[in-house]
């Protein structure tokens, strides 16, 4: 088992990997399975992603509870619904690459938020996270300047220094 891998030797892999699909040795990896075993309105899905394509902007999430995504096998709603639609469109000939411009780097890439992982107690039961110092400190702030919290009589005056240094100065 391998704990650590050099980026010249993953490089290697990937492209024998990649190699081994273009002969036909080894199956392109899917994550949605047949769409067959999907059940959602396939006409309609694809007329509206053909109206959406002037628009641009398309939440494939959105669309996939729009549609009730089902999975005809488990009759449960898959985890990736959105990722079934996005390769159901892109299998049946339409340019995904056109949608979400804003957020795309470069014609190909698309950028990734970064998602902070969520405090789970169990699989699907997770805590919710406590607010920012930052906004806890405007709260506090706007609740003063409002009076809703009063804090009493100032006893002895206090003197804050501040500095702060800018790019001009330096």
């Amino acid at each position: 088992m391998h704990l650590y891998e050099s980026k010249a030797n993953a490089e290697k892999e990937t492209k024998i990997r990649l190699e081994k699909e273009q002969k036909g040795q080894v199956v392109h990896k899917k994550h949605h399975g047949n769409f067959s075993n999907y059940t959602f309105n396939k006409e309609e899905f694809l007329v509206e992603i053909k109206s959406l394509m002037e628009k641009g902007i398309v939440n494939w999430t959105r669309l996939a509870k729009k549609y009730d995504v089902t999975n005809t096998i488990t009759g449960n709603k898959p985890q990736n619904a959105g990722q079934v639609l996005f390769m159901f469109a892109k299998a049946n000939g339409i340019d995904i690459m056109s949608f979400n411009k804003h957020k795309a780097v470069s014609g190909r890439d698309i950028l990734r938020r970064v998602r902070r992982p969520k405090k789970k107690i169990m699989k699907k039961l997770s805590i919710p996270t406590p607010r920012s110092s930052k906004t806890f400190k405007e709260v506090i702030k706007q609740k003063l300047a409002d009076g809703t919290i009063y804090l009493g009589n100032q006893i002895a005056p206090k003197t804050v220094i501040s500095s702060s240094i800018s790019k001009e100065e330096i």
